[in-house]
């Protein structure tokens, strides 16, 4: 992994009794016999394939030896193989679609002088919507290069949410999504009809294909909401009758009523309940309506 690599000849004479002394050495990549009285030499990356080195000493008698590789693919101490530049990395996989599931990306090595440890590959299965990196590379010689953060995984495993409202005789059935994706379902509307309970279903759906499931709501009808004791319609208005007679029939009469004044008389209708001995309605104009009566039905949703 160093940028250079130094080798050091070191010539001596010590074998048998009678020492001579070096007389010349040599450090060289030739095989053949160089006495360049070099000791040392550095090695840097530029040499892709290795360098054999090979060192010669010889005595003042006349003695020689040699240092010599057995092979340039052995490792051998004076084979000098150096690389200190960083591999390279290829990114791939990812997608811009979203989807519930995961994404695989892939970080492709190489490189030129020592050669690759491997590819790196990286499973993403969680949510995330953005660019992400396959992991780190390595060369034979130690060098790592972490892979561009470059690819882009979108990933929504959550399920969109269903809910109900009404306004009348309307539901509106919406979507709400949380996950990041996006609705594939839109609002609906929907128009119930009165007169008995009635059941709405919605189903909702996002862009990473998360579904709601079906869910649904009862709306309840009550067929007997009761009105007020002061509820006037028509234009009437309320008003307890302290006393008085009833027209042409000469009872007296005390009670709620409701009424209204135009131009040509007081026209009264007594509520509910008011009633002359005889049994009789006591409300003697045309105007018999104007009064919803109390604990009289009427149809209404009684939930929201």
């Amino acid at each position: 992994k160093e940028s250079k690599v130094t080798l050091n000849l070191d010539p001596k004479d010590e074998n048998g009794t009678t020492k001579s002394g070096v007389h010349r050495y040599g450090l060289t990549t030739s095989s053949s016999t160089s006495y360049n009285l070099v000791s040392e030499d550095t090695q840097d990356d530029t040499t892709i394939t290795g360098a054999a080195w090979y060192g010669y000493v010889e005595d003042n008698a006349g003695n020689t030896n040699a240092c010599r590789p057995k092979s340039i693919n052995s490792e051998n101490e004076n084979i000098i193989k150096v690389d200190a530049t960083p591999p390279t990395c290829a990114t791939s996989g990812g997608s811009t679609d979203w989807t519930n599931d995961s994404r695989t990306i892939y970080g492709t090595c190489s490189d030129d002088l020592s050669g690759c440890t491997g590819n790196v590959t990286r499973k993403i299965d969680w949510e995330t919507s953005g660019k992400h990196s396959p992991g780190t590379v390595y060369d034979n010689a130690g060098n790592a290069t972490k892979c561009n953060t470059d690819r882009t995984v979108n990933i929504d495993k959550t399920a969109p949410t269903v809910s109900f409202s009404r306004s009348g005789n309307t539901v509106t059935k919406s979507c709400s999504d949380s996950g990041g994706s996006g609705l594939a379902t839109s609002t609906t509307y929907e128009t119930i009809s009165t007169g008995a309970n009635r059941t709405v279903y919605k189903t909702c759906k996002d862009n990473a294909g998360n579904s709601s499931g079906e869910k649904s709501k009862i709306y309840y009808w009550n067929s007997c909401i009761s009105g007020s004791s002061s509820e006037c319609v028509l234009g009437y208005n309320y008003y307890f009758y302290t006393g008085g007679r009833d027209g042409d029939k000469g009872r007296k009469v005390v009670g709620p009523a409701c009424y209204k004044t135009d131009s040509y008389a007081l026209e009264l209708c007594w509520l509910d309940g008011v009633r002359d001995p005889g049994g009789q309605s006591l409300c003697y104009t045309t105007h018999d309506c104007c009064y919803t009566y109390l604990n009289t039905c009427k149809g209404g949703w009684s939930n929201s």
